[in-house]
């Protein structure tokens, strides 16, 4: 009688620990998990996205802030990528468009367009528009926490496949918060 109680009870746990709901780590599974919040405004139309932050590969001094943007079926719909931020409680003047380039801070948004995986409009910075920054707001050096806001103003410099909602030139705001090199 007693071994019929202990596969019971062995039983009635494995129940438990296999019916236990966990949280996602992530709303897609092809993306990293990611900590914090962010928002843009795509010519005045809010939404949320998905932060990350991580030290650039050519200086650790800087950071590059990619924020996701995902429908409503978590498929990618675009990419704002800030590149070269330096990791100083300050305002950063946008000042390059090319995210390879190592002069200073950048900016380029990518549309995506069917399930995510079609390339849609390319908007980068350009010296020709409007004054753009990245603010950081908040640096924990210890907690890698890191919030900012920006507005930015982007030129439409490639189209693989046309999006007629976005206009060709793009006006980015928002905020973020997240942690640098968060896993």
């Amino acid at each position: 009688m007693k071994i019929l109680y202990y596969i019971a009870l062995v039983y009635f746990v494995c129940i438990l620990v296999g019916c236990k709901e966990t949280e996602p780590i992530s709303k897609n599974p092809f993306l990293d998990p990611y900590y914090g919040s962010a928002n843009i405004k795509l010519d005045n139309v809010s939404l949320d996205c998905i932060p990350y932050a991580k030290t650039s590969e050519r200086n650790d001094t800087t950071i590059t802030v990619d924020l996701v943007r995902l429908n409503n079926h978590n498929e990618m719909r675009g990419l704002l990528t800030i590149i070269n931020v330096p990791k100083i409680i300050k305002s950063h003047p946008i000042i390059v468009g090319i995210p390879n380039s190592s002069e200073g801070p950048g900016a380029v948004y990518g549309a995506f367009l069917s399930d995510g995986d079609v390339a849609g409009d390319l908007f980068q910075y350009d010296t020709s528009l409007k004054y753009s920054y990245i603010q950081i707001t908040e640096w924990d050096t210890i907690t890698k926490q890191i919030q900012g806001v920006f507005e930015i103003q982007l030129l439409r410099k490639y189209q693989f496949v046309s999006n007629p909602e976005l206009p060709d030139t793009l006006n980015v705001e928002g905020s973020f918060l997240t942690k640098v090199d968060f896993k």
